[in-house]
């Protein structure tokens, strides 16, 4: 699992350090906080390694939402956030990262933490 949090969260590190202080592609959310094209791209690399190894568990990320409604008790479900510090980030200031957690589902609903990664 350590190999997995460390080299998913550096491939989407890169995603964001690509892009830094570029000519960024920005949207307003309904909550009226960005997006840009940079959380997409990170957020697209997390998901894809999270579907290729751990096909079964449910995602909730930031921008995509929820991938699965079924929050069975004893699954996992993975919390992304793939740039937090938008704003930050849109604006030129080097002060953003990218968090990953993955949660055991209990029986009464709420979640577990059982990993977490930061990459800041």
């Amino acid at each position: 699992m350590q190999n997995f949090f460390g080299e998913t969260i550096h491939k989407a590190g890169l995603e964001l350090t690509k892009r830094f202080q570029s000519k960024l592609k920005i949207n307003i959310k309904q909550d009226d906080s960005l997006v840009t094209d940079a959380d997409l791209a990170s957020e697209k690399v997390i998901i894809g390694e999270i579907k290729k190894n751990f096909p079964h568990d449910i995602i909730l990320s930031e921008e995509a939402g929820l991938s699965n409604e079924s929050k069975q008790p004893g699954s996992y479900i993975w919390i992304i956030d793939p740039l937090d510090g938008t704003t930050n980030f849109a604006n030129g200031y080097p002060y953003f990262c990218v968090s990953i957690g993955r949660a055991l589902i209990l029986p009464n609903g709420s979640f577990s933490p059982v990993a977490g990664g930061i990459l800041d």
